[in-house]
C-alpha cells in the first residue's frame, strides 16, 4: 500500500504555517510592548528631567543649589528630582536605587541649612552630599537616557544635556554647586576649622 505524502504533508505544513504565523505575531506584539514602555518610561522619566535642567537660565544654574535648594527654600517648591525618582522607581537602572535613598536623605536633612537669618552651618554635610550623589545620579540618567532614545530612535537630546551639565560641573567646585553664591568660601573654611557636622 502506497502512501500518499501530500495527504500527509499538507496537515502538517498547516500546522505549522499556524505555529510560525503565531510564534511572529508573538514576537511583534513583544516588540511593541517593549518599544511602547520605553517610549513610556522616557517621556515620564527622562523628558521631565529635561524641562527641568532645561529651567536653568544658563550653565551657571545647572547645580544642586539653584536646581533644587533655591526653589525649594525660597518658594517652596519640592525637590524635583526626588518627585521624579519616586514617581519612576521601578523604571530607573538598579544601580541607581541605593544613591537614590542616600540623596534623598541628605537632601532632606539639608533644608535647616538655609533656616533662619543665617546659615546654619552644622548641615553642610547633609548639604554638600546631597549636591554630589545630585551630580552623579543626573549623568547616570542622562546616560541611560541616550541609550533608551536608541531604542525608540527618539532625537539624543539627552547627549546635549550631558555635554552641558558636565561642563557646568568641571567649571564649578563642589561648594559652588551646593552654596549660594554669596557665601564666601572663607567663612566656610573658618567654620570648618571650629565644627564637626552632625552625620
Amino acid at each position: 500500500m502506497q502512501t500518499n505524502w501530500s495527504t500527509v504533508i499538507t496537515p502538517i505544513v498547516s500546522v505549522l504555517s499556524i505555529f510560525i504565523s503565531h510564534w511572529l505575531g508573538t514576537l511583534k506584539i513583544n516588540k511593541e510592548y517593549k518599544h511602547s514602555q520605553n517610549e513610556k518610561l522616557y517621556k515620564e522619566l527622562y523628558i521631565q528631567l529635561f524641562r527641568e535642567l532645561n529651567s536653568a537660565l544658563n550653565e551657571e544654574f545647572l547645580n544642586y543649589h539653584w536646581l533644587i535648594a533655591h526653589p525649594r527654600y525660597s518658594r517652596k517648591k519640592p525637590d524635583f528630582l526626588s518627585v521624579i525618582l519616586n514617581n519612576n522607581l521601578e523604571k530607573i537602572p538598579p544601580k541607581l536605587i541605593s544613591y537614590v535613598s542616600k540623596y534623598k536623605y541628605h537632601s532632606a536633612n539639608s533644608i535647616p541649612f538655609f533656616w533662619g537669618e543665617e546659615y546654619d552651618y552644622f548641615y553642610y554635610n547633609h548639604l554638600k552630599s546631597a549636591s554630589e550623589l545630585f551630580d552623579y545620579i543626573i549623568i547616570e540618567l542622562l546616560l541611560e537616557a541616550q541609550e533608551v532614545s536608541k531604542i525608540i530612535k527618539y532625537p539624543n537630546s539627552a547627549k546635549e544635556f550631558l555635554n552641558i551639565f558636565q561642563k557646568a560641573m568641571k567649571n564649578q567646585d563642589s561648594h559652588s554647586r551646593c552654596l549660594p553664591s554669596k557665601v564666601r568660601k572663607h567663612k566656610l573654611k573658618h567654620w570648618q576649622l571650629q565644627h564637626t557636622p552632625r552625620t
